[in-house]
């Protein structure tokens, strides 16, 4: 398999990393490039409260995984050395993990403003502030987390070593979105205690919560940077090598 295929499944995973619905979006909060006009100023917090809540690190080390799993589903030499060395998963991951974040970190950055401004189409300034205090609250956190635990990328893993381009695949990457939810949702509603499921029938009277679509509607209407734009050629290049070096490795083991 062409190391162009590895980057390309790199590649999406981490821009599915950062194309998860409103409910769930990873990394810490992007650092502003450019102050912000007070009325907009609502809009950044509610992308930052959600960008914020959840666990990058577990999040890119589930990406990782889905690649190294989506190789072997689609690849019979890598599925023989898959099955054959049990630690190669672990190797995999060291070498993937710290491109991912940084793809995922420049995505998410870009996005902001833009992201902002469509929130801006959906929401009063109150409902925004609104939504970013839940998403802020302990709730909101641990909401979050059932996400970043429950990170799925299989659907557009699988499209981008099987595709001929760099694209993402948005059936895919929609799949993907719903399979996160579902495991969240699995994770989180037993875990509600009496007082968690209070706030969460006071947030469901508000006219931010009956506004949620329109707020995923936001964040999917803005587009994923090109891989081009995420990823320096230096940076292409180093994860290329690395990955060739970790699978020379790994055939001599054989």
């Amino acid at each position: 398999m062409r190391v162009s295929r590895f980057l390309a499944a790199a590649a999406l995973a981490a821009m599915t990393l950062a194309s998860v619905p409103s409910l769930a979006l990873a990394q810490s909060v992007p650092a502003q490039s450019a102050p912000v006009a007070k009325a907009d100023q609502p809009y950044f917090d509610l992308y930052d409260a959600i960008i914020g809540g959840l666990d990058l690190d577990q999040m890119a080390d589930l990406g990782a995984d889905a690649i190294f799993d989506g190789l072997a589903r689609n690849n019979a030499e890598f599925a023989a050395l898959a099955k054959s060395q049990t630690g190669l998963k672990g190797e995999f991951r060291t070498v993937a993990k710290p491109f991912l974040s940084i793809w995922v970190g420049r995505s998410l950055s870009i996005k902001r403003g833009r992201v902002a401004a469509k929130f801006k189409e959906h929401l009063t300034p109150v409902e925004a502030s609104e939504l970013a205090a839940f998403y802020g609250s302990s709730l909101g956190r641990k909401m979050l987390r059932a996400v970043s635990n429950n990170l799925s990328a299989t659907n557009t893993v699988d499209s981008a070593i099987k595709g001929r381009n760099d694209k993402v695949d948005q059936t895919a990457v929609r799949e993907d979105e719903a399979d996160t939810m579902s495991g969240a949702m699995q994770e989180l509603i037993p875990t509600l205690t009496p007082a968690e499921q209070r706030q969460m029938l006071a947030l469901s009277k508000t006219s931010a919560f009956r506004k949620l679509d329109g707020v995923a509607e936001a964040m999917q209407a803005v587009p994923d940077p090109p891989f081009n734009e995420i990823a320096t050629p230096e940076e292409q290049k180093a994860f290329g090598e690395a990955l060739g070096e970790l699978f020379r490795k790994a055939r001599a083991r054989k």
